[in-house]
């Protein structure tokens, strides 16, 4: 959801300040790892790199992907099915090659870290999530909401409050099998939503969350404020 330059700016400061005070502390332990819902009932997808891919299954290599190269993933009654051939298990994991750096390519749509597949319940569609550090899922997600040409302390703030909202809900979703979703909790472009002015706010900012009484605030920014912040 891209917001207009006022009420974001609303936003943030009504969550940094008026529910904090102003205090921003940084996050103590060891980096989550977040996953993403990118869909929860997805037919089918395509998986492409450009630095090359391996699929898992239960540890072991099932398929390797070169540079390039395209596949098609999806759901069946026999399992998941790669290139309209049944695998005959419900889930898998796709990989980065050694030395890729361009990201693993699904729909078209270019994310770091992993991607998990797994079939429903039903078995006629696929949970896609992609699972990374959260520094790395921020920058596919303050990259989403706002413009990079906007003021570098702006950015900054953004990277704050996304930091702390995902944080805050990071337990909520879970049973799931994620912990948040690409579009219904914050807009989530992967590394096409990247941009080195906004990569370069969220890392001036890494591990930084804004609290109240020591747990991460819920901190809620939007697209449209009716009228109301203008």
């Amino acid at each position: 959801m891209k917001m207009s330059k006022l009420t974001v700016m609303f936003a943030v400061v009504t969550a940094l300040v008026g529910v904090t005070g102003g205090t921003v502390v940084a996050a103590a332990g060891e980096e989550p790892v977040i996953g993403v819902a990118l869909s929860v009932n997805q037919p089918n997808l395509i998986v492409a790199s450009d630095g090359g891919i391996t699929v898992f299954a239960s540890g072991k290599k099932m398929l390797s992907v070169t540079a390039g190269q395209r596949v098609t993933v999806s759901a069946g009654q026999d399992g998941i099915a790669i290139g309209g051939r049944g695998t005959g298990v419900d889930k898998l994991r796709i990989t980065p090659d050694k030395g890729n750096d361009s990201g693993i390519v699904v729909n078209k749509k270019r994310y770091r870290g992993i991607i998990d597949v797994s079939l429903n319940a039903d078995r006629r569609g696929l949970l896609v999530v992609n699972r990374l550090p959260l520094e790395q899922y921020l920058y596919g997600v303050v990259g989403a909401e706002i413009s990079p040409d906007w003021p570098q302390e702006a950015i900054k703030a953004q990277a704050v409050a996304a930091r702390s909202y995902t944080m805050a809900k990071l337990a909520e979703k879970r049973y799931k099998g994620y912990d948040l979703n690409a579009t219904s909790d914050q807009a989530y472009n992967g590394m096409n939503g990247e941009d080195r002015r906004i990569n370069d706010g969220v890392d001036a900012t890494r591990g930084v969350v804004a609290t109240c009484r020591g747990k991460p605030i819920s901190a809620f920014f939007f697209a449209s404020g009716g009228g109301y912040t203008e």
